[in-house]
């Protein structure tokens, strides 16, 4: 099934419920469309609130609604609307970037309990499933067979390292699953001996793909943890959107002290991917 134009959308956040853009202001995305006219996310600047200044924020997602197939190397960049515009109003765009990284735990189920001797087990991810891992008392081998396996599922880019404490090990996603949030890893057919449980907890939550936004509530409360730029081509670079995966995009406006009137003052938001990796 090939990726469409039309398969990447643009939608309000503010919860379900919202179709008004004054509101898009983070919180869960809404099924409303971002339209594709002026004023689709911030209304105009009156002449008061032009001769002091104002910054306000909101907040939008892009998704990529394709059921099947994947979007690589998605970059997000914008343009102005009117260039050598005399005052011109600054609008920014924001993400946290963050590559996910979580620590899994072979934990004892009885207390003084033995290091594990033999068994095996699988890992999950949602409705991602490993192969059998057979158990080996070497730390760096059961990383490495843990490794591949987590690779079979994941088209490769994870790494698993021992932690260096008890039976603690590292996984870290990265290039094709890099910025993104990921469900805890989950196991499932244990049958280690002695018997121990397997545990992992988020050491990093990685974002912004698969994140829900924080709510600021009033539109003049910057985002907590967002940094702010104005990018160009080739804009900034977000990730693989797999089928149905989305992120939220955050952006700044900034009006000048004492700015002059310009109609359509703004600017066009931007989206590149490739439908295959590296093509």
């Amino acid at each position: 099934m090939a990726i469409l134009a039309t398969d990447l959308s643009f939608v309000l956040s503010g919860g379900i419920n919202n179709d008004e853009p004054k509101f898009s202001l983070g919180g869960f995305p809404s099924p409303t469309p971002l339209p594709d006219t002026i004023n689709n996310l911030f209304t105009d600047i009156t002449p008061s609130q032009a001769s002091i200044g104002k910054t306000d924020y909101r907040c939008f997602y892009i998704f990529n609604d394709n059921p099947e197939d994947s979007m690589y190397e998605c970059s997000l960049y914008t343009v102005p609307t009117v260039l050598d515009a005399p005052t011109p109003t600054s609008v920014l765009i924001g993400l946290l970037f963050r590559d996910e990284i979580q620590t899994i735990s072979f934990v004892p189920l009885a207390t003084g309990s033995l290091p594990p001797d033999s068994g095996s087990f699988k890992l999950k991810i949602d409705a991602l499933q490993t192969q059998l891992i057979t158990w080996t008392s070497n730390t760096t081998t059961l990383a490495t067979n843990v490794e591949y396996a987590l690779k079979a599922i994941l088209e490769n880019d994870v790494t698993v390292v021992y932690a260096g404490t008890a039976l603690n090990f590292t996984v870290t996603f990265y290039g094709i699953n890099k910025n993104k949030a990921f469900s805890i890893i989950d196991s499932a057919d244990n049958t280690i001996i002695p018997a121990h449980d397997i545990e992992a907890v988020k050491t990093v939550a990685g974002s912004p793909i698969n994140t829900v936004a924080p709510d600021i509530g009033v539109e003049s409360s910057p985002p907590s943890g967002i940094n702010f730029t104005i990018p160009s081509t080739p804009g900034l670079s977000v990730g693989t959107l797999r089928a149905s995966e989305g992120f939220p995009v955050w952006v700044k406006r900034i009006v000048p002290f004492l700015a002059e009137s310009l109609d359509a003052d703004g600017i066009r938001v931007r989206v590149r991917v490739k439908t295959s990796p590296g093509i």
